[in-house]
């Protein structure tokens, strides 16, 4: 998923990683011209680009992870183009200013709740079973715009990558637990917790991660499960869940290939901190390892599917991870931004500012 990244060997390898950092050099349309840390990214033209100089002569991209501060750097028009945010009601408000575009795009990420084992009382499957039967999962999708999520039943989407499973098949199989509060308090005074018990969590600061972890909070205090959140950075919040110390953890993210989703989040190998390499399993799930690894050296592509259907329904059966929706990106523009492309979700996570981009007043195109 990393790889691919082409960089100039001459300027990497005799300053080395850290000198690297401060002056990057790669093979895109845009040049680096400078980087202050939490600040800003100022990028200029490379007028020999092989695809032809970029139509921009530069762009600058800011760091602000607050969506109220990026809405008013954008209607105090400092700002072309913004990342939009899921929350309910936000798109049509942004709609309604004038000379204004809001873009929604695709396939997006999907979100899930890993339940980590290896931390009590999670280690009761009856207890991973209890929470899951006090989530609804409706009032997860309505903390979100209609327009950006889908209810998703298994941890890969069939309607992004192959080897998915479908929600229909994933409900045929009674492998969704219902909603259902009684049969979660009884669930949880079987494992010894009648009275309930208290978790301690660390959480994002940006929206989606912790409007999240609000509603759930909310839900397990229906069954005395009761949630301490602690807001981070969210750069410190992946540091954190990757030193083992979340019992649940939510992650969004879009794979390549079911094998490269799959092995990263549920193969030994990657369960973090202990993995031989350690990646982002945090639901420490080592039970599909054959039938990942079969997956990965079989030449059948039919004969794949089947395995990475059947290492999910056995990870579902087990109640370590939570699936709960696909959400795509959304972006607000000036009406005079033309990206020159249609817009689809990439790896690189942004509306793809290649050398076609470019501005346009009064029919004409400027710089």
């Amino acid at each position: 998923m990393a790889g691919g990244y082409i960089l100039s060997r001459k300027v990497f390898e005799p300053g080395g990683y850290g000198k690297f950092l401060k002056h990057p050099v790669g093979t895109g349309p845009f040049q680096f011209v400078d980087y202050q840390p939490q600040n800003k990214l100022v990028l200029k033209a490379h007028e020999h680009y092989f695809r032809g100089a970029p139509c921009l002569k530069g762009v600058s991209v800011y760091f602000m992870p607050d969506s109220a501060q990026r809405e008013a750097k954008y209607r105090s028009n400092c700002l072309d183009v913004i990342y939009g945010t899921g929350a309910p009601g936000w798109l049509e408000r942004m709609e309604k200013l004038p000379k204004t575009r809001v873009d929604v795009f695709g396939p997006g990420f999907t979100g899930m709740f890993h339940f980590n084992p290896s931390i009590k009382p999670l280690n009761d499957l009856r207890v991973r079973k209890a929470m899951m039967h006090a989530m609804d999962r409706q009032a997860f999708l309505h903390a979100s715009s209609g327009r950006l999520v889908s209810l998703v039943l298994a941890p890969i989407s069939a309607d992004f990558l192959s080897g998915g499973l479908t929600n229909e098949k994933v409900e045929a199989l009674n492998l969704a637990p219902a909603y259902d509060l009684g049969r979660a308090k009884e669930l949880l005074a079987r494992a010894g917790y009648e009275s309930g018990f208290d978790l301690d969590l660390v959480v994002s600061e940006k929206r989606l991660y912790r409007k999240t972890f609000e509603v759930l909070k909310e839900q397990l205090a229906r069954i005395n499960v009761r949630l301490k959140l602690t807001r981070v950075s969210h750069s410190l919040y992946h540091e954190k869940i990757r030193e083992n110390l979340n019992p649940i953890v939510l992650y969004f993210t879009f794979r390549p290939n079911a094998d490269n989703y799959l092995r990263g989040f549920f193969h030994s190998d990657s369960i973090v901190k202990t993995g031989k390499t350690p990646h982002t399993n945090f639901s420490h799930y080592s039970g599909m390892d054959s039938l990942l690894d079969d997956a990965k050296s079989d030449i059948d592509p039919r004969r794949q599917v089947l395995l990475w259907e059947q290492a999910q329904i056995k990870l579902l059966s087990q109640a370590l991870v939570f699936p709960l929706f696909n959400i795509r990106q959304c972006t607000v523009r000036r009406d005079y931004v033309n990206y020159g492309h249609v817009l689809h979700s990439s790896l690189s996570d942004y509306p793809q500012f290649n050398e076609t981009i470019c501005l346009i007043h009064h029919g004409g195109v400027i710089p």
